[in-house]
């Protein structure tokens, strides 16, 4: 009995990092006042300056420390910085 192979799909077939990139592009992003919006129910700002991340590290990042990014992303954006180092205790856990 042969297995009948599609090999237009073994060829389209993404690679790892490419379906890595794809994860990462389907996540949910926006800043922490959009995530908060969201979860109220409320209309989401569509410009925000805060720090813009994933769902997910919004959740689990305690507020104290989301504020702090914030804070830090807002008085980096006044000297015209658009890319704020948020430290390496805080950058992608």
């Amino acid at each position: 009995m042969a297995i009948a192979i599609d090999w237009r799909k073994v060829i389209k077939a993404k690679s790892k990092r490419q379906r890595d990139l794809t994860q990462w592009t389907d996540e949910e992003w926006g800043s922490q006042e959009q995530h908060r919006a969201k979860a109220k129910g409320k209309k989401v700002p569509s410009k925000t300056k805060g720090r813009y991340m994933p769902k997910a590290t919004y959740q689990r990042t305690p507020k104290k420390t989301l504020d702090y990014q914030d804070q830090k992303k807002r008085k980096g954006r006044k000297k015209g910085k658009q890319h704020i180092p948020t430290g390496k205790k805080f950058s992608q856990k």
